[in-house]
C-alpha cells in the first residue's frame, strides 16, 4: 500500500526556510478573522496602487502558483523532478466572458502540453472547461435548457476548443485530463470528456481522462477512492482523477464542501511518479 504519512519523503524537496515560511502561512491564512482583514487591506492597497505585488507573489503566490508563466515554472518542475516527483502544469484562468479570452486560454493551454511532451517530469497534462466557456453557457447546458441559436455557435466553439487541445495531446501521446468543477456544470464537462475520450482512446486508454470524484463525506472512503483512480489514471486507464467536485448549496448562506483559490497563472501540482509508486510499494 502507497503511503504519503511519511514526511522525511513528503517534504524531501523542501527546504527548512521553505518549511517553515509554508507552516507560518498557514497558520495565518487559517484564520478566519486574519482572511477577513487581509482581503479587505490587500483590495484596498490594490486600488491605491500601493506596491504589495511583491510581497504578494513572495508569500501566498510563492506557495500556490508555479509562476505567471512557464518559463518561470521550469525551475520548479526540474526540482521537483530530481526527488521523482512528476508536475502538471495547468493554466488556472476562470470567469472570463469573451471569445478572445477563451482562445487565448486554449493556446496556453496547447503551450503548456508543448513543454510537457518530451519531458518525463510532467507525466500528463490538466485544463478545465471552465477557462474556455462562459460558466452561465456550461450551466445551462447541463440542465438540458433549450439554447439559442447564437448560443448553439457558441457551444460548437467550446467544443472545438477541447477537441484542439485533446487533439494537440494525442499527437503527443501525452495524457490529458479535463478538471473536474462545480457539480452544477459537471455534466456539460462530463460529455465533452465523454466524446474526446470515445474519439482519441480508440487505440490506447489514457490518452483523454475525466478527472472527476464527487464529494463523499465518509473521509478514509474518500482517501481509499482517490488512491484508487490515481493508480488507474497513472498505468493508463480510461478514467482517473484525485479532484473532488463540490456540490452546490442547498440553501442560501451554506458552505461549501471544498473551496478553492483560484487566480489566473501556472498551477504546480506535485504527483508522485509511477515509477515512484511502483519502487515503494
Amino acid at each position: 500500500m502507497v503511503s504519503f504519512d511519511n514526511t522525511e519523503i513528503a517534504f524531501s524537496g523542501k527546504s527548512d526556510k521553505d518549511l517553515r515560511r509554508s507552516f507560518w502561512l498557514f497558520r495565518m491564512i487559517g484564520s478566519p478573522l486574519f482572511v477577513k482583514i487581509g482581503k479587505g487591506l490587500t483590495t484596498f492597497a490594490l486600488k491605491i496602487h500601493f506596491p504589495i505585488k511583491g510581497m504578494i507573489k513572495a508569500t501566498i503566490f510563492k506557495q500556490f502558483v508555479g509562476g505567471e508563466n512557464i518559463e518561470e515554472c521550469s525551475r520548479t518542475v526540474e526540482q521537483l523532478g530530481k526527488y521523482n516527483i512528476g508536475t502538471i502544469l495547468d493554466y488556472s484562468v476562470e470567469g472570463k466572458e469573451s471569445e478572445a479570452d477563451f482562445d487565448n486560454c486554449r493556446e496556453e493551454t496547447i503551450a503548456t502540453i508543448e513543454r510537457a511532451k518530451n519531458d518525463p517530469h510532467i507525466p500528463f497534462c490538466v485544463f478545465k472547461v471552465t477557462g474556455l466557456a462562459r460558466f452561465d453557457l456550461l450551466q445551462k447546458v447541463s440542465a438540458g435548457e433549450k439554447l439559442s441559436a447564437e448560443e448553439e455557435k457558441e457551444f460548437a466553439k467550446v467544443q472545438q476548443r477541447v477537441d484542439k487541445i485533446c487533439g494537440v495531446a494525442h499527437s503527443h501521446s501525452k495524457p490529458i485530463f479535463l478538471d473536474a468543477e462545480e457539480s452544477w456544470i459537471q455534466k456539460a464537462i462530463d460529455d465533452l470528456a465523454d466524446a474526446m475520450m470515445a474519439k482519441f482512446n480508440k487505440e490506447k486508454a489514457g490518452h483523454v481522462c475525466i478527472a472527476k470524484l464527487d464529494y463523499l463525506n465518509s473521509v478514509p472512503y474518500l482517501r481509499a477512492i482517490s488512491l484508487i483512480c490515481f493508480r488507474v489514471s497513472c498505468f493508463g486507464g480510461p478514467l482517473g482523477g484525485l479532484h473532488v467536485s463540490r456540490k452546490k448549496p442547498s440553501r442560501p448562506g451554506d458552505m461549501y464542501p471544498l473551496t478553492a483559490a483560484r487566480r489566473a497563472g501556472l498551477f504546480l501540482y506535485s504527483v508522485g511518479s509511477p515509477a515512484t509508486l511502483q519502487e515503494r510499494e
